[in-house]
């Protein structure tokens, strides 16, 4: 079984800092709305947990997967946001949201972006 070893100091630290921050969303989604999409979130985020402290290979693959939900979920918000723009439902948008799906690209793209740059198999 390969194993992984992060070359770059920052990258480990962007990634636990993104899994809190979903943990904690998908937690807070989950006990308000008891939606299955918040458990299939958590627990694609303790499969790479777990993965992360056994340094496992499948750690890349999992880390894509949820970075590449983390862009499709925000790009799609972003889409719904243009669509309330065009029917003129402006009173339908928040700042919240727009800073919501700022976040899940912005780390989606880090994650994806610097995995191959960052991690090294051996």
């Amino acid at each position: 079984m390969d194993y992984i070893s992060f070359s770059n100091k920052w990258y480990p630290s962007v990634l636990i800092c993104a899994l809190l921050y979903g943990m904690a969303v998908s937690s807070y989604n989950f006990l308000l709305s008891k939606n299955i999409s918040s458990v299939i979130h958590l627990t694609l985020i303790g499969l790479i947990i777990v993965a992360l402290i056994f340094k496992n290979s499948l750690l890349g693959k999992a880390v894509k997967l949820w970075a590449g939900l983390a862009i499709l979920g925000g790009t799609l918000g972003f889409i719904s946001i243009a669509m309330f723009m065009l029917i003129g439902k402006f009173e339908n948008l928040k700042i919240s949201q727009i800073i919501t799906h700022s976040f899940h690209l912005g780390v989606g793209f880090v994650l994806f972006y610097f995995w191959d740059q960052s991690v090294k198999k051996r």
